[in-house]
C-alpha cells in the first residue's frame, strides 16, 4: 500500500505550474515491459491564463519548489498501466504559517468499470528543508460490481515526510521516511517505511504532451524491494513516473 501512497503524494502536486491553471490530456499506459505503478501525466503544454484561486497570496514555498508546486489550481486527466484512469482537480485551500493545505477531488474508473470518487485534503510543510507531507484526509466511495462502498482514509506522519529537498539538483540525495499512522475505514495501523532518492542527470523525456527537459530521479524503497523513477520538469513538476516491485509475496 505504501508504494501507492508515495505515488499519490507526489503525482498531483508535481503536475502544475506556480499560480497557473494547467489542463492535461489522457495518456498512454507506459512503455512496453514496464511493471508496477507506471504512468505518463500527459500535461497540456498550454498553462492558460493566471487565475485568482481565492486562496491567500502569501505562500511559504519560494520559487525553487517548482519541482513540487503547492499553490496552483488545475485539472488534469491521467491513465496508468494498472487499469486506473480519471480526472483530478486541485486548489490551494489555506496557508497557515509553514503549512499549506490543498483540496483535491478525484473521479476515476477501473478497467473493469468499477469507479472511485474521493475528496482529499493534503497538508504540506514548506520550509528551508523542502516540501514535506504532514497528512492526508480522504472521504468518498468506491463501486465494486455495482455496489457502492463508503471509504475513509487518513495518513499522518510525525515527523513530516520529506518529498523534495529545497536544494534539488543533479547529485542531490535524500530520503522520504513515512513514519506515523494510516487509518482505513476506522482501522488504524502504524507505518514506518523509507525511500532513498538520488537526482541522476538532466535529460529529456517525451510524453503525450510533448518533449520536456527534465531532471531524472532514481529511487529505492524498503530495502530495495521497490524501485521508482521520476522525470521532473523545473516549473511544471512531474511529467512521468515509473515504479516496479522487485520482491514477491
Amino acid at each position: 500500500m505504501q508504494s501507492n501512497v508515495l505515488l499519490r503524494s507526489l503525482l498531483p502536486l508535481f503536475i502544475a505550474s506556480f499560480s497557473l491553471g494547467c489542463d492535461a490530456t489522457p495518456t498512454d499506459a507506459g512503455e512496453e515491459g514496464d511493471t508496477g505503478e507506471d504512468g505518463d501525466t500527459g500535461e497540456d503544454g498550454d498553462t492558460g491564463e493566471e487565475g485568482d484561486t481565492g486562496a491567500p497570496t502569501e505562500h511559504p514555498c519560494p520559487d525553487y519548489f517548482g519541482y513540487h508546486p503547492t499553490d496552483a489550481a488545475f485539472t488534469y486527466d491521467y491513465k496508468t498501466d494498472f487499469g486506473l484512469s480519471g480526472t483530478i482537480t486541485r486548489q490551494l485551500e489555506a496557508v497557515d504559517g509553514a503549512e499549506v493545505r490543498v483540496r483535491e477531488h478525484e473521479l476515476s474508473t477501473w478497467r473493469g468499470g468499477d469507479t472511485e470518487s474521493h475528496s482529499r485534503l493534503w497538508t504540506y510543510q514548506c520550509d528551508g528543508v523542502g516540501v514535506s507531507l504532514v497528512s492526508m484526509e480522504s472521504s468518498g466511495e468506491s463501486t465494486y460490481d455495482g455496489e457502492a462502498i463508503p471509504q475513509t482514509y487518513e495518513l499522518r506522519y510525525d515527523p513530516p515526510a520529506l518529498l523534495i529537498p529545497a536544494d534539488l539538483a543533479v547529485g542531490s540525495e535524500w530520503s522520504t521516511v513515512y513514519k506515523g499512522t494510516e487509518t482505513y475505514n476506522g482501522e488504524r495501523m502504524r507505518v514506518d517505511d523509507r525511500y532513498d532518492w538520488v537526482a541522476v542527470e538532466e535529460t529529456t523525456v517525451t510524453v503525450p504532451a510533448g518533449e520536456f527537459a527534465v531532471l531524472f530521479v532514481d529511487g529505492e524503497g524498503n530495502g530495495e524491494d521497490l524501485t521508482g523513477d521520476l522525470w521532473l520538469e523545473r516549473s511544471v513538476g512531474l511529467v512521468r513516473s515509473q515504479y516496479e516491485r522487485l520482491a514477491s509475496y
